[in-house]
């Protein structure tokens, strides 16, 4: 299956979900046992984002997701991301070695809105701030000695809309889909040194939207 068609199917399926619990009555007779997110005591939650091979990862972009269900049709999630990776290359010609290195911080915040609560499937939409640091350098060696450095710092902050469906299929578990998107500027200031130009600096800004991909996700409450 391609990536594309795999995107197509799962963008199907939420919006498929998103239709079923606005169209379905909310029957108050419901002797089911599983009770809605609202109606549980158990208002706290992680969230889990379920990726290929079914992996869970966290959710949100967060290397932590928390939910806080605050009333019947309100709730918040909270999360932080983390990311820091390092390469060392050597032998890249003749004696030359290259080290790359990112580090990345986001601490997206959503508050969420049920407008239809009551059942075991429950559609949902958010908006919410997602500020992001980044920073990122390369720096090149020749014969042990520093030839070229470079680094960038990234400041940004976004606002997120978030389409979403849950449902509850134990008092602590549930499962839901969600896509979103994000308007986001971003201040970046980057420099670079070398000893034939010496240090050259250099700041720029830009706004993007960025539509995110079709998530899966696992809800634990307490």
């Amino acid at each position: 299956m391609s990536l594309k068609f795999a995107k197509i199917v799962l963008a199907g399926a939420l919006v498929a979900g998103v239709l079923v619990a606005w169209s379905a009555p909310v029957r108050a007779d419901d002797t089911s046992n599983v009770q809605s997110v609202q109606d549980s005591s158990k208002k706290w939650a992680l969230q889990f984002s379920i990726e290929d091979k079914f992996q869970l990862e966290a959710f949100n972009g967060g290397s932590l997701s928390l939910k806080r269900q605050s009333s019947e049709r309100r709730a918040w999630r909270l999360g932080v991301s983390t990311r820091v990776e390092s390469t060392w290359l050597d032998n890249l010609s003749g004696s030359q070695e290259r080290d790359d290195f990112t580090v990345v911080l986001a601490l997206p915040y959503d508050r969420l809105f049920y407008p239809r609560p009551g059942g075991p499937v429950d559609f949902y939409y958010g908006f919410g701030l997602r500020p992001s640091w980044s920073h990122w350098r390369i720096e090149t060696r020749s014969n042990g000695q520093t030839s070229s450095r470079s680094e960038r710092d990234d400041l940004g902050v976004g606002i997120t809309f978030t389409l979403g469906v849950e449902w509850q299929f134990t008092e602590s578990l549930s499962l839901l889909g969600e896509y979103g998107s994000i308007i986001q500027y971003i201040w970046s200031r980057r420099e670079d040194r070398s000893p034939t130009s010496g240090i050259r600096g250099q700041d720029s800004d830009v706004i993007k939207l960025d539509w995110e991909r079709v998530r899966f996700g696992l809800t634990a409450y307490w």
